[in-house]
C-alpha cells in the first residue's frame, strides 16, 4: 500500500527521488524503493534531473554507453526503463514512454537537487524582503543536501556535467548563507 502525504510544497508525494549521496527512491511509506544496478540508476539520474519533461532515447543511450553504444543499446535501455517502471509503479507510475523517449511525470518538489534549487531561487528573491523566510528555505537546502550527488555513479562520465552543476549549486547555497549571516545575523541553521 502506497501512502500519499502532502509536501511542504502542496503536492501529494507518494516518492522522494535522492541523487545526493546514493542514488536511491523512498516511498512515503518510507521503504525503500529497489533500483537495481548502475545502469538503472543512471537512467533515474538523467529522467530526474528533468523531470516532467521528455528524455529522448538517444539522450539515454549516451548517458548509458557515451560515444561507443553496444548494438543492443536500444533493447537493454528498454530492459533497464521496464524494471524502473515496474518498481516505480508499472502502468500507473510516473515513468512512462513518451514520444520519442520516456518521462518521469513528477513534481520537482519530489527530487531533492531540483527542491533544492528551486528553495536556493526562492530564498534569493525574497533574501531582502524576508531575511527570516530566506533563513528557512537555506536550512531547508542545508537538510536535503545528504552526500555527493550520484556518489555510487562515479564511472557514468555522461553524468560529469550534472555533477559539476550540482557542485556549484552547493556553492552558491554555502554562498547565500555567508551573505545572510553576514546581512542579517546567525540564527541557527
Amino acid at each position: 500500500m502506497t501512502v500519499h502525504t502532502a509536501n511542504r510544497h502542496g503536492d501529494t508525494q507518494v516518492f522522494d527521488v535522492r541523487l545526493l549521496g546514493s542514488v536511491r527512491v523512498r516511498s512515503t511509506d518510507g521503504s525503500s524503493v529497489d533500483l537495481g544496478g548502475p545502469k538503472p540508476k543512471a537512467v533515474l539520474v538523467r529522467l530526474a534531473l528533468r523531470a516532467g519533461e521528455v528524455v529522448s532515447t538517444d539522450n539515454l543511450v549516451d548517458t548509458l554507453w557515451g560515444d561507443d553504444p553496444p548494438p543492443t543499446a536500444r533493447r537493454s535501455l528498454q530492459a533497464h526503463v521496464a524494471k524502473l517502471r515496474a518498481a516505480l509503479g508499472a502502468g500507473d507510475g510516473p515513468l512512462r514512454p513518451s514520444g520519442s523517449g520516456y518521462i518521469l511525470d513528477v513534481p520537482r518538489a519530489w527530487v531533492d537537487v531540483l527542491r533544492i534549487e528551486d528553495d536556493l531561487r526562492s530564498a534569493r528573491s525574497v533574501v531582502s524582503t524576508d531575511p527570516d523566510h530566506a533563513f528557512e528555505l537555506v536550512a531547508s537546502c542545508r537538510r536535503d543536501w545528504t552526500g555527493a550527488p550520484f556518489e555510487d555513479l562515479t564511472d557514468h562520465e555522461a553524468l560529469t556535467a550534472e555533477r559539476e552543476h550540482l557542485f556549484r549549486l552547493r556553492d552558491e547555497l554555502a554562498d547565500l548563507e555567508a551573505d545572510l549571516r553576514l546581512a542579517f545575523g546567525s540564527p541557527a541553521l
